[in-house]
């Protein structure tokens, strides 16, 4: 990565990438709520979240988020997570994430992602989805371009509807 590329993903300027508009308009399709929309001025962090939950956070504020997250994790108030971060494995908040004691998947999304406010991104990204299941528990990881993303979504969520049909008739 050159020194421009470096500057960019670390300054101020690149705090806010606008989620790419196929992928926000899958999540607003599913009714996910979304805590953190673009360049909001209201602070959600301390607000009450729906079950189902899609965040792409200022990046200059992941810990922030990622602590909040795992709080209303811990609290019963989240039932389903998709998380859009840089994909940064090496960081102590990524490894915190993907040791929860929840069904984890990790999308490392092949390429580069254009953000909708930009160009693409001066680093790779990953999705990571968080699903509170007593029965199950564990991390599976896959490494997908943006419409076999788009599927994994598509496909997550019909199989997550079906459960909770399927509960509701027992």
């Amino acid at each position: 990565m050159n020194k421009k590329s470096i500057e960019t993903v670390f300054s101020k300027k690149s705090d806010h990438w606008q989620t790419p508009e196929r992928l926000y308009n899958l999540f607003n399709e599913y009714a996910f709520y979304d805590p953190c929309p673009y360049m909001s001025k209201k602070d959600n962090l301390k607000e009450k979240w729906q079950p189902y939950c899609f965040i792409n956070p200022p990046y200059s504020q992941i810990k922030i988020w990622i602590n909040t997250i795992i709080e209303k994790l811990e609290k019963n108030e989240i039932e389903v997570l998709y998380l859009l971060i840089p994909s940064r494995t090496d960081t102590k908040y990524f490894h915190r994430l993907v040791s929860l004691p929840y069904k984890i998947d990790v999308v490392f999304i092949k390429g580069r992602l254009k953000f909708s406010n930009s160009n693409s991104a001066p680093f790779p990204s990953c999705l990571i989805r968080i699903q509170r299941d007593i029965n199950i528990i564990g991390i599976v990881t896959y490494y997908l371009d943006l419409e076999e993303t788009l599927y994994f979504i598509k496909l997550s969520e019909k199989i997550l509807c079906n459960e909770r049909k399927e509960n509701e008739r027992k």
